[in-house]
């Protein structure tokens, strides 16, 4: 603990260049299909292979970070990312790339992802004193807006100027910076246990029995996941409203997603400095309700609304 500065110094150093490299590449893969085939069905087939894996080995993953080195996880999550984004390069650089190729290694990437995740926000209370941890997260949080600002931006550029071979390249990059920063940093394990089929089952079982025991968890988590089935698919879809909807260009759909990016910035940076003493059930619902507007009236302009589109994109 006496050295957690420096050591979460090194992490965000490596972190800041893989997520936002991740960025880049994801929203050129969103880009490129959107351009190639300007299809809602092809683009929501590719979001289902990069959000199922993770949605279906959630559950499971975390049981098996928790036993496992978490620095090698993530430095093992990290690299299976990479070998899928250097394939993918491959291909494009062939020419010779199918849509089913992007939608099995978005899958794959996925597969990575869901065990880097859980390796590292579990390791972090690991790493810094259990009062810096609210600061942490909300240094993770700017990060993470800062790439989103920054992916979308830099992807439709680096598309534009380059190809996707150049881009996923630069994603391997990434990986390779951040795996090489976790090399430099000692991560504290628990005591491991031994796994097997059963003890991941009563792992799973009691996670279970503790959400089910409080009530407002539960309800939280249930309402969380309902928002998100629905609201999803039409933050997925943007980029094709963008095109069709507003006849947009390709700038103008890196700018939707970039302002979308910006508003989660500045909603975090809000509550950071304003923290409201507000009943936060109460919160939640009312961003939920303005959410939910906002889409609403996104969904009502006209082909000549793209100002007001950009706008409600932050809100």
């Amino acid at each position: 603990m006496n050295n957690w500065k420096k050591k979460f110094i090194i992490i965000w150093s490596g972190q800041l260049f893989s997520i936002l490299s991740s960025s880049i590449a994801q929203f050129s893969i969103v880009l490129w299909i959107s351009l190639k085939t300007g299809s809602a069905e092809v683009l929501s087939f590719a979001m289902i292979a990069a959000l199922l894996p993770q949605a279906l080995l959630g559950a499971f993953a975390g049981v098996y970070v928790d036993r496992w080195n978490r620095k090698w996880t993530m430095i093992g999550a990290d690299s299976f990312v990479a070998l899928c984004s250097g394939i993918i390069a491959l291909l494009f650089y062939l020419d010779i790339v199918e849509l089913w190729h992007i939608y099995i290694l978005l899958a794959l990437r996925s597969i990575g992802g869901s065990f880097h995740s859980p390796a590292m926000k579990s390791s972090i209370p690991l790493l810094a004193p259990e009062k810096e941890l609210t600061r942490i997260a909300g240094i993770n949080q700017a990060i993470q807006s800062i790439c989103n600002i920054g992916g979308p931006a830099l992807g439709a550029v680096l598309l534009l100027a380059f190809d996707m071979s150049v881009v996923m390249l630069l994603d391997v990059a990434g990986a390779i910076i951040a795996c090489t920063s976790l090399l430099f940093v000692y991560i504290p394990n628990p005591k491991k246990e031994n796994i097997s089929a059963k003890s991941v089952l009563n792992d799973m079982r009691d996670g279970f029995h503790v959400i089910m025991r409080n009530r407002g968890v539960s309800w939280v988590m249930v309402t969380e996941i309902l928002i998100t089935f629905f609201v999803l698919p039409i933050v997925a879809l943007m980029p094709l409203m963008t095109l069709h909807t507003f006849s947009g260009t390709a700038y103008q759909i890196s700018l939707i997603e970039t302002l979308f990016g910006v508003g989660m910035l500045a909603g975090g940076a809000l509550l950071g400095i304003w923290n409201p003493k507000i009943r936060k059930i109460l919160m939640i619902a009312f961003s939920y309700a303005v959410l939910g507007l906002a889409l609403a009236i996104c969904g009502m302009l006209p082909g000549n609304g793209y100002v007001f589109f950009a706008i409600l994109t932050v809100v």
